[in-house]
């Protein structure tokens, strides 16, 4: 879902699930749905050598009694610096 210049994140009534939209750049979207909904790997492992996860920072939010559709975040995308106008040295 695309936006002007903003990231957002709310929860989806319609998709019962949270909603990212990101500005112009998909990959926005994609490192804030990393970070909020991807489980972390732990540095220990399980004794058949498989890695151990951290649970998802929203899954750890639920599991600790947080509502989480009234979750709401958001960040503007700051303007792009001016061009100098003028020629390169």
């Amino acid at each position: 879902m695309k936006s002007t210049r903003w990231l957002r994140v709310s929860w989806s009534k319609r998709e019962r699930d949270l909603r990212i939209q990101w500005p112009e750049d998909k990959a926005d979207g994609h490192l804030a749905h990393m970070h909020l909904c991807s489980e972390r790997p732990r540095v220990e492992r399980e004794t058949s050598g498989l890695p151990k996860f951290h649970p998802s920072f929203v899954s750890e939010l639920e599991r600790r009694g947080y509502d989480l559709t009234t979750l709401v975040f958001q960040i503007a995308k700051k303007p792009a610096p001016p061009s100098s106008g003028g020629t390169k040295p």
